[in-house]
């Protein structure tokens, strides 16, 4: 992300972007070499604006990438980074669940482990520092801050920039003091009322380990509404770890929805599926009877349903036109993948949403045409999905002149150390006449595994 003249700007001013993410970082020490942050920059090739200015979008002169591929050998660290975004976002999302839940629940849920650099025994106990920067709807920057200790969190803020050049609102500032063992905070531009706050205060001393920003939420400061719904509904994460719709059906009422007979919807999901010589003919989604304890929070109710409280099942038609029904959990893993992938694209592709999708090794169990296919889908609906971030290896995507800008190509890969280095392609600054798909195979570029 870098920033260029008001001329330039001016020319994409109808494209003015809300609700993107401008920055990412995740620092647990060597797991980038010489202790650098782990950043997330998103940089812009000035010579080829012309070639694919519908893949940009403007934020106070800055213009910025909506597409970003990373490529990496296994192991290199693309999923470090995914996991990482998702931590975070889960770490917010759940934060604020009650303390006196029961182990089970907390364990899943609450104290999940935190990313660590395994390599250097130094690192297990050090803190793991996140920072992230994101347009709101309104137009304002946020920053937060957030590091995790091993016992409790040591240090969390959240700052607003409502316009350029001005200095930032202090909304939380909350540091560990290890000496007095106890929280100090700072919060100028927080709106609430002295004795919520007092509440709030006496809840985060006993929940050492859930965000401030959680807990205020949770207390209903509406003030946080646009920074807490950044991550429940704009943020769109597909980790390995997580790498399937039910997690997030949840925050986007994608299997809710067809459970209560949303035929319009099952209808677009149908006609994506068979754009793929599927032969589904009809989709059933059921919900199961679950359980859950009353007290338990509504936000953490919604991610346990997700996870079992769906019965999904896949109508296929012969050209003889028998039909057979077939559960969810008996498809194909590639079938499962673009049923899965059908809703996260349906919801970004809707009318009036605006997204940051950031999918994790996207093409596994998919066949390369398919890959292509629904990366075109993705680039095309641009206009409606704010930004794509994709982990591959798929070399199809490496068709710079018709898919990606090559300063929207990045390339992961371990040093020495183990440590990951991260970097564009653009840095290489290869002719437009050259092939990158053979520079990549030849290993011009890095970013792939080295076979002894």
């Amino acid at each position: 992300m870098i920033g260029f003249n008001r001329k330039i700007c001016d020319f994409f001013h109808k494209k003015r972007s809300y609700k993107c993410l401008l920055n990412f970082q995740c620092r647990i020490l060597k797991f980038l070499a010489k202790n650098k942050l782990y950043r997330w920059l998103l940089k812009n090739l000035i010579k080829s604006i012309q070639r694919r200015r519908q893949q940009l979008s403007i934020f106070d002169d800055l213009l910025i990438n909506k597409v970003a591929v990373i490529y990496g050998a296994n192991g290199a660290g693309k999923s470090s980074f995914v996991e990482a975004l998702d931590f975070l976002q889960s770490y917010i999302l759940r934060g604020f669940a009650d303390s006196s839940q029961n182990d089970s629940i907390r364990t899943r849920f609450i104290d999940r482990e935190i990313p660590k650099f395994i390599f250097d025994e130094e690192q297990l106990t050090a803190p793991t520092d996140f920072e992230i920067s994101f347009i709101g709807t309104t137009g304002e920057r946020y920053q937060y801050t957030l590091s995790i200790g091993t016992d409790a969190i040591e240090a969390e803020g959240l700052w607003v920039y409502s316009k350029k050049g001005v200095r930032p609102k202090t909304i939380i500032s909350r540091v560990y003091n290890a000496e007095t063992n106890e929280f100090e905070y700072y919060c100028p531009s927080l709106q609430i009322d002295k004795k919520t706050y007092e509440v709030a205060i006496e809840k985060a001393n006993n929940s050492k380990r859930s965000p401030f920003v959680s807990i205020l939420h949770a207390y209903d400061v509406s003030q946080l509404d646009e920074f807490i719904n950044w991550f429940r509904g704009d943020l769109i994460v597909s980790s390995n770890r997580n790498d399937d719709v039910f997690r997030m059906a949840s925050r986007y009422s994608f299997l809710d929805d067809l459970a209560d007979g949303d035929e319009q919807k099952k209808n677009k999901i149908l006609e994506f599926l068979n754009k793929f010589d599927l032969s589904i003919s009809d989709i059933s989604v059921t919900k199961k009877n679950v359980t859950l304890p009353d007290e338990m929070p509504e936000e953490m109710k919604k991610m346990i349903l997700s996870d079992v409280g769906f019965q999904i099942v896949l109508e296929h038609t012969t050209s003889s036109g028998i039909k057979k029904n077939i559960p969810y959990e008996r498809l194909s893993s590639g079938t499962k993948k673009l049923f899965d992938l059908s809703g996260i694209l349906l919801l970004c592709c809707e009318a009036g949403e605006k997204s940051v999708l950031v999918l994790d090794e996207f093409e596994s169990s998919l066949h390369p045409y398919i890959v292509r296919a629904i990366f075109e889908l993705m680039v095309k609906h641009s206009e409606r999905l704010l930004q794509l971030i994709l982990t591959t290896h798929s070399n199809v995507l490496l068709d710079t002149e018709k898919l990606v800008r090559r300063d929207q190509i990045w390339f992961l890969e371990k040093n020495s150390e183990l440590e990951t280095v991260l970097y564009p392609l653009s840095d290489f600054a290869p002719r437009f006449e050259d092939s990158i798909i053979k520079g990549w195979d030849l290993g011009k570029f890095g970013g792939v595994p080295f076979l002894g």
